[in-house]
């Protein structure tokens, strides 16, 4: 795996302020106190339309750290601060192997319950990708699977010039038997393999 090598977007993300992942999704009250103060440190006041947006994207993010940070055997905290192309901003601890600490920028998207859009496809929001990213050697990819059923990843076309857009791109999302288990399937723009990650069920935003 690669981490950011542009020096000022390095120097900004060990300004930034970082969440848990395991804190997120395992501790009453954690993602409603996320919520609640992380616009605050921004110096924004956000709308109830938003303050659900950013809690989706919270747990949406708490949940691609956990299961990534098992995959790159290293702890992975996020930062929800979109800018420019991204969405989060992830700092590396030091791996198993000595890899030393470092930051991720990632692109979360999320593909909806069938009740809600059906109209909208894992193929069709790929396809939608194309030309709207051009960050090829700093931006990660996560989409999010909100929806119930099984994906067939062999008849799934990754557009080419995605490979000029993303560093990595990744799907995931929890499996059909167990609510806390959870599956990551990338790299799509390279071979990809599927794995699957145990994840304590999230907890609801109320």
């Amino acid at each position: 795996m690669r981490r950011i090598v542009t020096d000022d977007r390095a120097n900004e993300a060990r300004g930034l302020p970082y969440l848990d992942p395991k804190r997120i999704l395992t501790e009453s009250g954690a993602l409603r106190t996320a919520v609640t103060e992380w616009p605050l440190r921004f110096g924004r006041k956000l709308s109830e339309n938003e303050r659900k947006r950013l809690a989706e994207e919270i747990v949406q993010a708490a949940a691609f750290c956990w299961g990534m940070g098992e995959l790159w055997k290293r702890h992975v905290e996020f930062s929800p601060k979109a800018a420019g192309s991204h969405d989060c901003v992830l700092a590396l601890g030091q791996s198993a192997g000595g890899d030393p600490p470092g930051f991720l920028l990632l692109q979360l998207k999320g593909l909806p319950p069938q009740s809600l859009n059906p109209e909208v496809t894992l193929q069709s929001l790929i396809n939608d990708l194309d030309g709207k990213y051009h960050d090829p050697d700093e931006l990660y990819l996560g989409i999010a699977v909100n929806r119930s059923g099984e994906i067939d990843f062999s008849v799934l076309k990754v557009p080419e010039a995605l490979r000029s857009q993303f560093l990595e791109l990744w799907i995931f999302g929890r499996t059909n038997e167990d609510r806390a288990k959870w599956f990551f399937r990338g790299d799509l723009l390279a071979e990809p393999l599927t794995s699957l990650h145990s994840i304590p069920d999230i907890l609801p935003f109320e």
